[in-house]
């Protein structure tokens, strides 16, 4: 176990050193939960993935083995602490270094991909069965960012989902901002997911990233966060932002995104940057629930191309304080682009009271120190 935690804590350092960054204590002490399961994947053999029709002898045969399957991992914290950096780094790690199959989603993607799958699936008595067993024919390990529960029919369908893959010998590793206690908090018939609390914290080691240096934020103190006016230069930054952010990692350009049953395009999305027009986002047919939806999946927003808002777009200026009211009571990071500076934006009558405040708040989160409280 020794030559497996020193080799980790030495990719790990490696990889700082050419980012720039320093050793944080909290990160190292996941680094060796990583080196951890890596020793575990070798020293235990998973069952053979079957049909799904051999299913329950398969489980029988497993659990008559006198051996400890391996242990996932659940990391939670705070944003910017570098989770979605050492899921990268376990994925490179295990892919240079071992012949482990691993799959990495994002958790949203996961679950699209799941609901996908079952909707093609008929005469089954459940199945999710059905589900597990591909998934665990394409991989052994099982990397999902950004763990979070909003969604009903998500919820009712993880425990057992959970359990037939860890059954299987699937490895699960996965990031969160909310401890496994909270996962779907205040959700409708929450309690037909409770069970899959213990679920993860009996299947999966739990451990929490405590509070450190904000990777992220310090990438984007050395930015500038409003640029105007709308030019190619102003482009430029953005997309160089985005690049710097997304380090070029699970970038999609040109999609779309669905938030409460309906698509809004993107510019361009990674696993923690999204980057809209403005005329998709408030423009259209939004609402409050659509940008409160948003700020629950990305801590990095960026919006481009903000006109002069006068008279004849006093709709758009509501929906554009409604998203920047719901992103600064995140703490979420916004970098915008504007035909003008942020004082000149607004000229309608409606709603002046209401963007002088706004403004305000735009200034703020241009600070150092916005999010720091």
């Amino acid at each position: 176990m020794d030559t497996y935690t020193k080799k980790w804590r030495d990719d790990y350092h490696a990889h700082l050193e050419k980012a720039g960054y320093q050793s944080d204590p909290a990160q190292l002490a996941v680094v060796d939960e990583l080196a951890r399961i890596e020793y575990d994947l070798a020293h235990y053999q998973a069952p053979e993935p079957t049909s799904s029709g051999g299913w329950l002898s398969r489980l029988f045969r497993q659990s008559d083995a006198a051996v400890e399957p391996v242990k996932g991992l659940y990391v939670y914290g705070t944003v910017g602490r570098g989770k979605t950096f050492l899921m990268d780094l376990f994925c490179d790690h295990l892919a240079e270094n071992t012949d482990v199959a691993t799959l990495r989603l994002h958790f949203h993607h996961f679950m699209k991909r799941v609901h996908d799958e079952l909707r093609g699936i008929k005469d089954q008595a459940d199945p999710l069965i059905v589900v597990a067993d591909n998934l665990a024919k394409q991989c052994r390990v099982l990397c999902l960012d950004e763990f979070m529960v909003t969604d009903i029919t998500d919820a009712m369908l993880l425990y057992g989902l959970l359990k037939y893959l860890t059954d299987h010998g699937v490895v699960i590793v996965t990031t969160s901002n909310i401890i496994p206690d909270d996962l779907y908090k205040n959700g409708l018939q929450r309690e037909r997911f409770l069970p899959a609390i213990p679920l993860i914290k009996s299947r999966l080691v739990v451990h929490e990233i405590g509070n450190g240096q904000d990777f992220r934020r310090l990438k984007l103190e050395q930015h500038a966060r409003f640029f105007h006016p709308l030019n190619d230069a102003t482009q430029a930054e953005l997309q160089s932002i985005f690049d710097e952010l997304s380090e070029h990692l699970y970038v999609e350009k040109q999609g779309n995104i669905e938030i409460n049953g309906r698509d809004i395009a993107f510019v361009a999305r990674s696993e923690e940057v999204i980057w809209f027009d403005f005329e998709t986002l408030c423009e259209g047919f939004r609402s409050q629930l659509d940008y409160i939806e948003l700020a629950k999946q990305f801590p990095v927003f960026i919006v481009s191309n903000i006109p002069l808002l006068d008279e004849l777009k006093e709709d758009a200026a509501k929906r554009f304080l409604l998203l920047v009211d719901e992103l600064y009571d995140r703490r979420i990071d916004l970098i915008l682009s504007s035909a003008v500076a942020v004082e000149e934006i607004y000229t309608g009558k409606r709603i002046a009271f209401e963007f002088d405040r706004l403004q305000s708040r735009l200034f703020e989160m241009q600070s150092k120190n916005y999010g720091k409280q």
